[in-house]
């Protein structure tokens, strides 16, 4: 039974089929709808044209459907510990990262990589266009692999890539802009 809102009135409604959009039943709006599965794994997915940080859906950042995974690399860092990923992936080249906030932190144990199985610069663009002090801040043992960091008008006295923490890895990372 559904209200029709300022009259009050009530009728029968059809439920939504949630499961036909690769989502579940929930209440995280405080009304049963279709939103997005909790997070399992140890993956997070970060998609810069299909995801988004918040939505009706409510994005936890897993891979599928695509409009489940978050929209920025830093809201799935954000989400991630030691052991687990963050991964970024697309269904285009290249795939922009510029609605980030800076900088963004790698936490210790975690490796921020792309979906591709070889990781190439050119197809995942971070672009820093902040003022603030850096780019990427990577921790302890963490990891960034197959990213350009291009700076679009961010300061120009940051530093693009900052390792804050011993054993930290970069690989097959292009630093652009000025």
């Amino acid at each position: 039974c559904v209200s029709d809102g300022p009259s009050g009135c009530h009728y029968w409604s059809q439920p939504n089929d949630c499961t036909a959009i690769s989502l579940v039943r929930g209440t995280r709006s405080g009304v049963a709808s279709c939103q997005c599965a909790e997070h399992s794994g140890g993956d997070y997915f970060a998609d810069p044209l299909n995801g988004a940080d918040t939505s009706a859906i409510f994005p936890t950042g897993i891979s599928s459907p695509p409009s489940c995974r978050f929209g920025t690399l830093g809201k799935a860092l954000s989400q991630a510990t030691a052991g687990s990923r963050v991964v970024a992936t697309r269904t285009s080249i290249p795939a922009t990262f510029n609605a980030e906030t800076f900088p963004l932190v790698v936490p210790a144990g975690v490796p921020l990589t792309p979906s591709d199985s070889l990781p190439t610069p050119g197809d995942y663009v971070i672009g820093f266009n902040s003022s603030a002090p850096a780019g990427v801040m990577l921790g302890s043992s963490s990891t960034i692999e197959g990213f350009t960091i291009l700076n679009e008008n961010g300061n120009a006295t940051a530093a693009a890539l900052v390792v804050t923490g011993a054993g930290a890895t970069v690989d097959t990372v292009t630093l652009e802009g000025t």
